[in-house]
């Protein structure tokens, strides 16, 4: 029996094994939903709101920084003697360590850019640009996982369903081959050893098959345990089903593809890079800084002299207020520099172009198996039907007497080959189907189940 090799291609995440008895059931809706807040999206959306806040930094560097520095403790008796220009010590306290007083002062400095030939407007667009991508690179998360559940919650499901007609496909084996040896055993030539031996080895086939179809159920399930955080659930017990989808024309879904996240990921990339080019060519230039200082200091032991050539720390008010230019042009760094920021354009720049190709003709290839997994179901039951008559006549044939074994082995293994190929083109067909969501930029799921025919 020769059930499609992709049974062994099923590959996803792995997680806790289950534990004695599943005990939550997921549909598929609540699963989608649940993978849409696993914790690698919400990673993504972490770093997506940290580059909203570097956004709101940059958008207010051209704000006033204000630093304050505030100082206080005990001081000594000093008397100032204008003439002498110098200030002394005279009293110290009854302890001997000169302390007869308190002293406080406090500094404070302000700046504030004023113009800075475009580094903060650049600087505010690159950063801007990067909320952006982030933004993006949230929804990529966030589909993507949602589609790898998906996929799980699908694969649970035709592990089963290949169990239960391989199951099925057991019986029928089991029964001839008792048939045949009751023959054998009595002398029939209706049949014979090679016959028997047929039977034989149409059932370790059928054995065979139950294991990877098992794996296949195995694999599916750690995949939902993944998403849901508890290897305690289990998938609803509805059949495998085929979801309701239109297949659009395939120059629409290539079209569709340029309006996928991973696309405006690509260009806002771009566009940051850009940007930060832009800004090291800024630097070439200088800053005009607002720039404030003052000083307020007072002591309760220390004379405060009028004299313009003393300088007194202890007692003390000051203001300054001033433009200045500030200006590192690093003559020997700033070249290299720029030279690095386009190197980085330049490769961001690559990945908007491999995106804008590289998307539509991804969609294509997945309307492409779409299309053939629905030519498959269609075709499949079609084989179905005929294979389903032609195992009925064999069948009544047989109860006359007018068949032989290998008739009879050869309508089983085609009929559950065609049943095989439903199941497996089913499969392939819905999650092709979400796969074709996310390739044109939609998010994977919301839709219901199509007619059974």
């Amino acid at each position: 029996m020769g059930c499609p090799s992709a049974l062994l291609a099923v590959a996803l995440a792995a997680a806790p094994a289950a534990s004695q008895g599943p005990k939550q059931v997921v549909d598929l809706p609540a699963l989608l939903e649940q993978a849409r807040e696993q914790p690698s999206v919400r990673v993504a959306r972490a770093s997506a709101e940290q580059a909203h806040a570097k956004a709101r930094e940059v958008a207010w560097m051209w704000g006033p920084l204000l630093e304050v520095t505030a100082v206080g403790g005990p001081s000594q008796r000093i008397t100032c003697f204008p003439s002498a220009e110098e200030c002394i010590s005279t009293e110290p306290d009854q302890t001997g360590l000169g302390f007869s007083g308190i002293f406080g002062r406090v500094d404070a400095n302000l700046t504030m850019p004023l113009y800075t030939f475009g580094k903060l407007t650049d600087g505010k667009r690159a950063a801007d640009a990067g909320a952006a991508a982030g933004d993006a690179l949230a929804e990529v998360a966030s589909h993507g996982a949602a589609l790898d559940a998906a996929r799980a919650w699908f694969a649970v499901k035709l592990g089963r369903e290949l169990q239960a007609m391989l199951d099925e496909g057991q019986k029928y084996v089991d029964d001839e081959l008792a048939r045949e040896e009751e023959l054998l055993a009595t002398g029939s030539g209706d049949v014979t050893e090679a016959d028997r031996r047929r039977v034989l080895t149409l059932r370790a086939e059928i054995a065979a098959r139950r294991s990877e179809a098992k794996k296949v159920e195995e694999l599916g399930l750690a995949g939902v345990h993944y998403v849901l955080g508890t290897g305690d659930a289990d998938v609803d017990p509805a059949p495998l089903r085929a979801l309701a989808f239109e297949l659009p024309p395939v120059g629409k879904v290539r079209e569709a593809a340029l309006a996928r996240p991973e696309q405006r990921a690509a260009a806002a990339g771009a566009d940051a890079a850009a940007r930060l080019v832009d800004v090291e060519w800024d630097k070439w230039w200088p800053d005009l800084v607002l720039v404030g200082a003052g000083t307020l200091a007072g002591s309760s032991s220390v004379d405060h002299p009028h004299n313009a050539f003393l300088n007194d720390p202890y007692n003390k008010i000051s203001a300054l207020l001033g433009v200045v230019v500030r200006w590192a042009p690093e003559p020997f760094l700033r070249s290299p520099k720029i030279d690095q920021a386009r190197a980085e354009r330049a490769k961001a720049q690559a990945t908007m172009e491999m995106a804008r190709v590289g998307l539509p003709a991804e969609a294509e290839k997945t309307w492409a198996e779409a299309r053939d997994a629905r030519d498959q179901i269609k075709a499949g039951r079609e084989g179905q039907r005929q294979a389903r008559a032609w195992l009925a006549a064999v069948l009544q044939s047989e109860a006359a007497g007018l068949v032989e074994a290998k008739d009879l082995a050869d309508a089983l293994l085609q009929y559950f080959v065609m049943r095989a190929r439903v199941i497996q083109a089913t499969f392939d067909w819905n999650v092709k189907v979400m796969s074709l969501q996310q390739a044109t930029g939609q998010a994977p799921g919301g839709l219901g189940w199509a007619e059974e025919e």
